[in-house]
């Protein structure tokens, strides 16, 4: 039995050793060169010599989604990680990235020396005295070196599996063996290694399988392979389209392209059999680098197959100009030419793209054929079969009569299926991209497709206006009408699905920039969500100007540095322009066109920087440069009309230093502010009709548009929020700076109308409550914020005609404010002060109907000194414990005295009193001259009232039998204090509650032994203090107490 387990594990070694130089040798003559020409798959170079590690960023989740964090990976390390996605878009470089480490790892696996690589193709090496030094990125190797085994899957050309194990078998294991007993063995001994030895799977593709069935979104390993990490490459859309769950996402990372693309065409240069010398490729290259600049091809230098494209186009003599459709029609060009070189050219170009080429129409009925397929291969309902397909579909398609010349052009590839029985090929287009465009071409020549196909396949498949990202940018530079059709099905996709919406208008942004580029005037791409900042606002403002009735969300993003991109722009533009100008000077007859030309163009962007202009602010720009830069913001405005967004549900706003202003058109001249954006709406109405939330955080808003917002929400039948944060609101007279204002609104049915979580008021927000058709009122605010702006809030409450029931909760509220809560003719007026203090204001005795509410919802009542004699009247006898008294008490007659006093003794079960007035008088005082209450409250609420009449409030305080407790609000002395004291003839004082600093309120609380006629009896006096007088007051109190000459004893406690 030993001996038996003995032989299995010598077997077992023996065969994973065989296993092991086999897959090194497969990958050596697989991955270790790489085409260095889209346009020959023959011409090949060593991945070392051409390979520069990429841009990578690591993705982090936030708020429900992945973001794009600074953080750049530069080591094996951070990207294996039990199951890493990296995601780039096509061409980007992940499938060369992936190859690099399969060869990082068998440099640093290989136990012996492996078989030179077959030379099947053609391969050019670069010259030893031109190769550059190997990147530091990426070379930890010996993090590879824990891996026993790494396994390279193809996706694309296992569309019909689910298991990764049956795609080793098929891509690899098949390709190594020969004999079918050979396999058997190596499928048996995959399967245990995978098992027991700690593997790397790479699935290279993501996108480009589809899963068998409805369930699956990944392809899969059984939970017993524990031992194996999983790295798998993918197009953005994909994750979002699979819906692949966070926990499944360990570790997810962004490939943007390369670090240094002019790297990357050094290399490429340097694998061309004409540039045999360092001298000779660095002078080449140097007129590459002067090419890109001047036809502003830096953009898409970020995609190594473009580069590739662009350095091989470019050193066969032909030029390209950035646009992306005129880029694949050149590939097109360059495939065709290789399989039949006939020449000729359009008289009248179908395509802007196909201007000036040369072998594209004596091979027009290729072009056809290879896009209809193209297209319907593309968009069918069989996606196992839509990038690979066999011969079956070349004869659904007619191009299995095409079939050599496609070959020979190199538009499709073919690939040995070498698990099956009999000989057969599996086909593709040469790449995805190239697919696409065809389609593209296709949709273009036959726009009704667009209708009869696409419609259908985007209801049919959940997401898929992602996957079809690329036709559409392909089609805003062949038929912008096409392209307008196309997106509008494509948008209303994204509107129901709701995934991915900031990735769908990167795809209408490209192709908005795409239509530019092929000079496309009625450029009327769809787009409903708008996510904007500093980077792509230019773009999105034009794309608004087409897109307002159907703009449902726009977030306004400004980072902290955006304010200055314009003067960094304009900065870069006077460089340029003062480079150049030196240039011309210098520059010989030759060049004199060219530098006119570019001068000319500079000057034009650096002037013409603001996207649009006020006619108020439209200036004729000066002949001096210098001077029109360093104008005013104002000049550069860029602004959003909101005028017709019957449709817009939701705005974002994070305005970070105001520069974002929005009005309406009846608003002061917005030219006065230097706002850099600006929102506006027209005098119309109603105004935004849909919203149904709005955020702003500091931005500039004009009173009066937000005026007409309330007056439509207060018409709708759903709940607007409307949330403010450190904004200002400019009213519609005057202009001094405005505080900030923090508050949250909400407009619900019935006119209701709620302002919640204010701290901060301006006479702008009151103003804008002006006149509103609003029934119910409510205003929760900061527990210690105060109305400070009395006269606009009291103006805009006695404007709101429909208004029946009004609710405050603030921390005091001034005395002329009392007066218009008490002079409103509503139902209900109900107020909360200080957190503490809760009642109903009552005006007049209809008013009392209110007192029917549970007692829970209110605690005291409040009415004016000076109340109308039918309201003190009615209110004789009730059932009333707390009652205070506000407005000006100065005024109060003898009469009004004997009324409220009859009043006071009739409410048998009152027990607190507040004086709030304004000013008091003897009749005030002698109004509460033997009335049954035990507490009693002088100035709480109001916070400025001041006792005058001190004697006459001494009599009430010794006729008051029953009082427990006085709570005073001292506000510049104590002499009241020591009256109050003094007269009760205090016998001893101590201290009952710690005292406490707390919201600017100094809290003392003592007991006060006092006989009083022959009782003598306790009283707890309470007394309020502002914070900013504390050591003041402390050293008055102590010198109050040593007067007493009795016991004291007190300590303060300040609390933070």
């Amino acid at each position: 039995m030993r001996t038996d387990s003995d032989q299995a594990d010598k077997d077992y070694t023996r065969g994973t050793e065989e296993i092991l130089r086999c897959l090194i040798e497969h990958y050596d003559k697989t991955l270790r060169h790489l085409p260095t020409s889209p346009l020959n798959d023959w011409i090949q170079a060593r991945l070392d010599d051409v390979y520069i590690p990429p841009c990578m960023l690591l993705m982090e989740k936030y708020k429900g989604s992945f973001k794009k964090t600074n953080t750049h990976v530069t080591e094996y390390k951070a990207v294996l990680n039990n199951q890493t996605f990296i995601q780039g878009e096509a061409g980007s470089g992940k499938t060369s990235f992936l190859a690099k480490l399969v060869m990082d790892w068998c440099s640093i696996t290989k136990t012996q020396q492996t078989s030179e690589p077959l030379m099947a193709k053609e391969t050019h090496y670069a010259a030893p005295e031109t190769r550059t030094r190997n990147s530091t990125f990426f070379d930890d190797l010996t993090t590879l070196k824990g891996y026993q085994f790494v396994f390279y899957i193809t996706l694309r050309n296992s569309v019909k599996q689910l298991e990764v194990l049956e795609m080793i078998k098929e891509q690899i294991i098949d390709e190594i063996y020969s004999s079918k007993e050979d396999r058997e063995r190596a499928y048996r001994l995959v399967n245990d290694i995978i098992k027991n030895e700690r593997c790397l799977v790479l699935l290279d593709g993501l996108d480009e399988w589809k899963r068998p069935g409805d369930r699956q979104h990944l392809p899969t390993l059984v939970a017993i392979y524990t031992q194996c990490d999983l790295v798998i490459t993918t197009r953005p859309w994909k994750l979002a389209e699979a819906k692949i769950p966070d926990s499944k996402i360990k570790t997810l990372l962004l490939l943007e392209g390369v670090h240094e693309p002019f790297d990357v065409s050094l290399r490429i240069l340097r694998c061309r059999n004409d540039c045999t010398n360092s001298n000779g490729v660095d002078n080449k290259h140097s007129e590459f680098e002067a090419y890109v600049l001047r036809n502003n091809l830096r953009d898409l230098l970020a995609s190594p197959m473009l580069i590739t494209l662009i350095v091989q186009t470019w050193a066969e003599g032909t030029e390209l100009k950035g646009k992306r459709c005129q880029i694949y029609s050149i590939l097109l060009e360059s495939l065709f030419k290789k399989a039949n070189s006939e020449e000729d050219h359009f008289y009248e170009t179908p395509f802007q793209c196909f201007k000036g080429t040369q072998y594209i129409k004596p091979n027009i009925e290729h072009l056809n054929r290879f896009s209809e397929a193209a297209f319907h291969l593309l968009f069918s309902e069989e996606r196992e079969n839509y990038l690979v397909f066999g011969i079956e579909q070349l004869k659904q398609y007619k191009l299995n009569e095409r079939k050599d010349f496609a070959m020979r052009a190199g538009i499709l590839s073919a690939a040995r299926k070498a698990s099956t029985l009999r000989s057969s090929s599996s086909f593709s287009f040469v790449h995805k991209s190239v697919q696409e465009f065809l389609a593209a071409y296709y949709i273009a020549c036959y726009s009704h497709v667009i209708d009869e196909v696409i419609s259908v396949y985007l209801i049919n498949h959940e997401n898929s206006y992602l996957d079809i990202s690329e036709v559409l940018i392909f089609l805003c530079g062949l038929d912008i009408s096409a392209a307008n059709k196309l997106s509008i099905l494509m948008n209303k996709a994204a509107c129901e699905c709701l995934v991915s919406l900031e990735r769908f208008q990167d795809i209408i942004l490209k192709g908005y920039m795409e239509a530019v580029a092929n000079e496309y005037d009625d450029v009327r791409l769809e787009l409903s969500h708008f996510f904007i900042d500093s980077q792509n606002i230019k773009d999105l403002h034009n794309i608004w100007a087409r897109n307002i009735p159907t703009v449902r969300c726009v977030t306004l993003e400004l980072e902290d540095d955006c304010i200055d991109c314009y003067t960094e722009l304009e900065s870069e533009c006077i460089k340029n322009y003062t480079k150049l100008e030196s240039d011309y000077i210098e520059s010989d007859t030759e060049l004199e066109d060219d530098c006119i030309e570019r001068k000319t163009e500079l000057e034009r962007d650096c002037i013409e920087i603001p996207t649009e202009v006020e006619d108020d602010c439209t200036e004729s720009p000066t002949q001096d440069m210098q001077s029109s830069i360093a104008s005013s913001k104002i000049a550069s405005r860029i602004e959003f009309d909101l005028t017709s967004c019957d449709k817009l549900k939701e705005i974002y706003i994070n305005g970070e230093s105001f520069e974002v202003l929005i009005k309406d058109s009846i608003s002061l001249n917005a030219s006065t502010f230097p706002n850099w954006i600006v929102l506006h709406c027209e005098d119309s109405s109603p105004v935004l009709s849909c919203l149904t939330r709005i955020e702003l955080k500091r931005v500039t808003v004009c009173s009066t548009w937000m005026q007409k917002l309330f007056n439509t929400q207060l018409t709708l039948d759903h709940e607007v929020n409307f949330k403010l944060h450190e904004c200002i609101i400019i009213p519609s007279v005057g202009d001094e700076l405005s505080p900030f204002s923090d508050a949250s609104i909400t407009t619900c049915v019935n006119n209701t109308f709620d302002i919640c979580d204010l701290s901060g008021e301006c006479p702008g927000l009151w103003e804008t409550l002006f006149d509103l058709n609003i029934k119910t009122l409510s205003l929760f605010t900061d527990s210690m914020w105060r109305v400070n702006y009395t006269s606009s809030l009291s103006q805009s409450l006695l404007s709101l005609k429909q208004l029946e029931t009004l609710s405050i909760h603030v921390d005091a509220i001034p005395h002329d404010l009392w007066s218009v809560l008490y002079s409103l003719s509503l139902k209900r007026v109900a107020v909360s002060l200080s957190g503490e203090f809760k009642g109903l204001i009552i005006g007049h005795a209809d008013m009392l109907s209110q007192l029917n509410f549970p007692a829970h919802v209110f605690d005291s009542i409040y009415i004016d000194v000076t109340s109308h004699p039918d309201l003190l009247a009615a209110m004789h006898g009730l059932n009333i414990t707390s009652l205070s008294l506000f407005c000006s008490g100065e005024s109060l007659t003898a009469n009004q005295t004997a009324l409220l006093l009859t009043m006071l003794k009739s409410l048998k079960k009152l027990y607190q009193v507040s004086i709030d007035v304004k000013n008091d008088s003897r009749g005030l005082w002698e109004a509460l001259h033997g009335i049954h209450i035990q507490c009693l409250n002088i100035g709480l609420q109001c916070r400025c009232f001041k006792v005058n009449h001190v004697a006459s409030l001494l009599t009430s305080l010794s006729s008051l039998e029953q009082l427990e407790m006085i709570r005073l609000y001292v506000i510049n002395d104590i002499d009241v204090v020591s009256e109050i004291l003094h007269s009760l003839k205090i016998k001893s004082l101590s201290l009952v509650q710690k005292s406490s600093i707390y919201f600017g309120r100094l809290d003392c609380s003592f007991i006060f032994h006092a006989p009083n006629s022959l009782n003598e009896r306790s009283i707890i006096i309470t007394l309020y203090f502002d914070f900013d007088k504390l050591e003041v007051t402390l050293q008055s109190l102590f010198q109050l107490f040593s007067s007493l000459e009795v016991l004291c004893f007190m300590e303060v406690f300040p609390v933070s």
